[in-house]
């Protein structure tokens, strides 16, 4: 009866702090584990995660960002060739599970790299993923700044690394157009 409680106990606190709670046998972290993933839908695991350890970014979602980067910078330099980024950044949206980004990131990978407006808007379609993404998880933030374009056509927004500004939507002939912006949508 003694096990049993202790056993609930560790599950309540696995399921109330998941960083927080442990155990020196590890079938039984496989288990509460397991247990606690079955329970919880998948917002409020993002959300426990964000909450016990913000620092921790899952691989893929870097992986994503690191693609995006480079989507950017190639629109900023007036290069459609962003096929082969925009997959790779839809296989790591799938692998993060943000199925958004995942589908625009695909969309943008079909136009032709001749068609810069094409591509510049659909880059806005993943812009609006990628600016939800990073205002959601603050940890994201870090390093990275937000602008936006009134200028540009549909979505206005992108994240990049630089401080200074470096426009997808504009490219080389207006390549400092807009301001800085906040983290929102």
């Amino acid at each position: 009866m003694m096990k049993f409680a202790t056993l609930k106990s560790v599950l309540l606190v696995t399921m109330m702090t998941p960083s927080m709670a442990c155990s020196s046998d590890s079938a039984t972290d496989a288990k509460t584990e397991t247990k606690t993933d079955a329970k919880l839908p998948a917002s409020m695991k993002d959300a426990d995660i964000k909450k016990a350890a913000p620092d921790v970014i899952p691989q893929s979602l870097t992986q994503a960002l690191d693609r995006y980067e480079a989507l950017r910078s190639k629109l900023a330099a007036d290069d459609g060739a962003v096929q082969d980024d925009a997959n790779a950044l839809a296989t790591a949206a799938k692998e993060a599970k943000r199925d958004a980004l995942a589908l625009a990131a695909s969309a943008l990978a079909k136009l032709p790299a001749e068609d810069l407006a094409a591509l510049r808007k659909q880059f806005g379609e993943v812009s609006k993923e990628i600016v939800a993404l990073v205002a959601e998880m603050p940890a994201l933030q870090e390093g990275r700044h937000v602008f936006v374009c009134p200028m540009a056509q549909g979505y206005q927004k992108w994240v990049q690394r630089e401080e200074k500004m470096a426009n997808p939507y504009m490219g080389k002939k207006m390549l400092e157009c807009g301001s800085a912006s906040e983290w929102e949508t």
